[in-house]
């Protein structure tokens, strides 16, 4: 933390936001470039121009990572909702399987299911349960009718709503996390910008109190968006206090 040491005798502090507040961080450096724009630009902090586009692209990552999570959620539901229903298709597919070949049920394994080979549910075929699987099923399913003449291929579930089934699983997954890498990529830029942001406010604050105000707070800082508080009274030497006189840190985190 940048560390800006000052005449102890002002009468007023300054509180300024931790690292981690990333939303007051962003909010102060806005209300400063906010009042720097009214300002000459000769009259402008060195740090200014450079704060201004930082701010700019912050909120534009904040917006971004918010779209970017309003979409993953979407994805992420409508995925849902095609999921259950292609379990409820898997399952006719299980049940027109297992009717079609109930002497030779290993059969169905050249459609995409697993077919459990010893115990005494020996010749079961499984209902496939995780998500992966199902579409795993399902491409099975799909490979071994698209292979066969179309007027033998089977009718209930038509071959064409498995695909489509298929290809709205495989896409609305991808939409998702899509998304969600989005949002992250978002959210890290966001970081960095108000880590940026909080190094170059207290630079700002550093130039303003060095520059216009003779290294004393004053109450005129609030201007730039600056929090100025008036100071505790300091406790004397008797009562503890073994600070050395004459300067005291004006930056002071909450």
């Amino acid at each position: 933390m940048l560390r800006v040491h000052f005449n102890n005798g002002a009468p007023l502090r300054l509180n300024l936001p931790r690292l981690d507040q990333k939303q007051a961080v962003l909010e102060l450096a806005q209300a400063f470039v906010a009042h720097e724009a009214t300002l000459p630009e000769a009259e402008r902090t060195p740090f200014t121009a450079r704060m201004e586009t930082a701010v700019t692209e912050a909120f534009a990552a904040q917006d971004t990572a918010q779209d970017q999570e309003a979409a993953r959620k979407a994805a992420s539901e409508a995925l849902k909702r095609t999921q259950r229903t292609a379990k409820r298709t898997v399952q006719k597919m299980r049940s027109l399987l297992a009717g079609h070949f109930a002497e030779t049920p290993e059969q169905a394994q050249a459609w995409g299911f697993i077919v459990r080979q010893t115990g005494r549910s020996a010749g079961q075929i499984l209902m496939p349960q995780k998500r992966q699987e199902i579409i795993a099923c399902l491409n099975g399913y799909i490979d071994a009718e698209a292979a066969r003449p179309e007027l033998e291929q089977f009718t209930q579930p038509p071959l064409a709503t498995v695909v489509a089934l298929r290809d709205n699983m495989v896409q609305q997954q991808q939409s998702r996390n899509a998304a969600r890498h989005g949002r992250l990529q978002e959210n890290g830029r966001f970081d960095a910008l108000t880590e940026q942001l909080f190094e170059d406010t207290r630079l700002a604050l550093g130039y303003l109190m060095l520059v216009m105000f003779e290294g004393a707070p004053d109450h005129t800082l609030a201007n730039w968006g600056f929090e100025v508080v008036a100071r505790s009274p300091r406790p004397t030497r008797e009562e503890g206090d073994s600070a050395p006189a004459g300067e005291d840190e004006v930056v002071e985190p909450r």
